[in-house]
């Protein structure tokens, strides 16, 4: 990992599971060496589109609070 971006990137990525390599949530991405032992990635902090799907989610959490919050404003 190389900047605050990337650490941030790897901690929201630990939230979901990665559909890539089949880490499971709050564990590191892996990829397999030539000798097919997987080790995990050190130059990436996870695979891309596991880091979209922890965006998304994220996002979707959001949207759901504020509807909430509109629906528990709305009804006093």
């Amino acid at each position: 990992m190389q900047n605050l971006q990337d650490v941030m990137d790897h901690d929201s990525a630990l939230t979901v599971s990665c559909r890539d390599c089949g880490a499971a949530e709050g564990d590191p991405c892996t990829a397999p060496d030539r000798n097919g032992i997987r080790h995990p990635l050190t130059r990436f902090p996870a695979h891309p589109k596991r880091i979209k799907r922890a965006a998304r989610i994220a996002r979707l959490q959001a949207f759901d609070a504020e509807r909430a919050a509109a629906r528990a404003e709305a009804g006093q």
